[in-house]
């Protein structure tokens, strides 16, 4: 299935968290200082628990 495959990779997350805040931005253009925190720290959390996988070669 493609979105189960899309899922698994790092950058989609990390797409999904931008995306994330910048709705957070267009809601309330006052909150861009926790909306930019929640994005750093989803993007982190990403990266913090995702496997990497090496390639052969």
């Amino acid at each position: 299935m493609w979105l189960k495959e899309r899922l698994k990779e790092k950058s989609t997350w990390r797409g999904l968290a931008v995306l994330a805040g910048l709705l957070g931005y267009a809601v309330d253009p006052m909150q861009v200082e926790a909306v930019i925190t929640g994005v750093g720290a989803a993007v982190a959390l990403v990266e913090t628990v995702s496997a990497e996988h090496k390639q052969a070669g």
